[in-house]
């Protein structure tokens, strides 16, 4: 539990800079994308692929994180 809470100060400071920087361009290149009738549609399809992504990352590098 100590090693996490020790990796945490490190972990803000780098989420803050991906969230200010490079994190916002890829939510305006989808929303610039679509023309505005299918605007929607394709938005929630680009957040259904986001998030099935991401559960894909989590979940296959899950069974390598160490227990100690």
């Amino acid at each position: 539990m100590a090693s996490a809470t020790a990796s945490h100060p490190e972990q803000t400071p780098f989420s803050y800079r991906g969230k200010l920087s490079f994190g916002p361009i890829g939510w305006l290149m989808i929303s610039e994308v679509f023309p505005l009738r299918l605007r929607g549609r394709g938005l929630s399809i680009a957040v259904l692929v986001n998030f099935g992504a991401s559960a894909l990352v989590t979940f296959s590098f899950s069974p390598l994180k160490s227990d100690t």
